[in-house]
């Protein structure tokens, strides 16, 4: 300790033997450094500006979930206060951890912050500083109505689309922050088909490919369920040509899906009537490419070639049991390549 120190804790300590104004003065002071330093808290969690040359926001390299726990358990209410960021919208510590809200880097992946997301719900719910629903703060959904669950499955910095440099730190750090809130109970297997995101991974012009996986095999039902539009996976990303989404997302259905479901997802009709291959179809740089992907995959798991009985399809069993399905469009134009 230095003199300051030396001094303050017994000071605090004999609060009793000073006089009425010096315990007035040390009542002063202390509500005073409460205030700063919890302010100073705040600042802290909600300091999103990763780029700045200044930022001393919450760093995974530096800081330790010991130490933030520490602070937090004196200040818990602090994870309740917003924050006024970009366009006035006021934010929840918790929201600025994953994605920045401000500075010149609008939407990008906070990573030296992510990581602590855990133990920031795991505290709000402790102290019960949100609603049930709200889960610590997951839940809350944002002025685009995108909550945190949303956000951990989106790929890369939403205002530079083409940024892929740092897209594999970025799919391991969510994907590490999935693990964590599935093992605590935090992230539930239903929230993947109640918040869309599968069909959120799909339509990224990135493609978290990790954290696909990890949603696809925690839930391959997902894959065949349909949204409120009567989408499934497949056609969010053949809208958005993604390549290597489609692939994915055929493979997998074939993967958990060989009797009929899988190969069934190219034909599945949205509330429009509109198939996966349709709209693929109708794309001419990705006709050839999806036509190659799915013989691919097909010629991988077919019967005579798969060394998995588990996971072998037999493609003509399969297109006969889609073709009596109501919910499947079967175009003849579509099936003989």
């Amino acid at each position: 300790m230095n003199d300051s120190e030396n001094k303050l804790i017994p000071i605090l300590q004999r609060k009793g033997e000073f006089s009425l104004r010096s315990r007035n003065k040390i009542n002063e002071l202390a509500r005073a450094f409460l205030e700063n330093l919890g302010n100073d808290i705040h600042d802290m969690l909600c300091d999103d500006d990763v780029e700045a040359d200044d930022y001393f926001g919450l760093d995974s390299n530096r800081d330790t979930e010991a130490e933030v726990e520490t602070a937090l358990r004196f200040f818990p209410e602090l994870l309740s206060r917003r924050k006024k960021a970009t366009h006035g919208y006021r934010f929840y510590p918790v929201e600025l951890l994953a994605y920045t809200r401000s500075g010149s880097n609008i939407w990008k992946c906070n990573l030296k912050a992510v990581s602590f997301v855990p133990l920031v719900v795991r505290l709000a719910i402790e102290f019960d500083l949100f609603e049930e629903q709200e889960r610590g703060g997951l839940l809350i959904g944002d002025k685009y109505h995108v909550n945190m669950l949303q956000l951990l499955s989106s790929a890369n910095t939403m205002a530079v689309a083409r940024d892929r440099e740092n897209h594999e730190l970025i799919d391991d750090a969510h994907l590490n922050v999935m693990v964590q809130l599935r093992q605590v109970g935090h992230f539930q297997k239903e929230d993947i088909y109640i918040h869309g995101l599968l069909m959120r991974m799909c339509h990224q012009s990135i493609f978290p490919r990790k954290r696909f996986q990890f949603l696809v095999e925690w839930y391959p039902f997902v894959l065949i369920r349909p949204d409120e539009f009567g989408y499934v996976p497949l056609h969010r990303a053949v809208s958005m040509s993604s390549i290597h989404a489609s692939q994915a997302v055929f493979e997998y259905g074939i993967r958990y899906y060989p009797k009929k479901k899988g190969i069934s997802l190219l034909f599945m009709k949205d509330n429009n009537g509109k198939t996966p291959i349709q709209i693929a179809f109708m794309k001419t740089k990705l006709r050839g490419k999806v036509m190659k992907i799915t013989e691919d995959v097909l010629t991988r798991y077919s019967s005579s070639s798969s060394d998995n009985n588990n996971t072998s399809i037999n493609t003509v069993e399969a297109l006969v049991m889609a073709a009596i399905d109501e919910n499947i469009h079967l175009d003849y134009n579509q099936t003989c390549w």
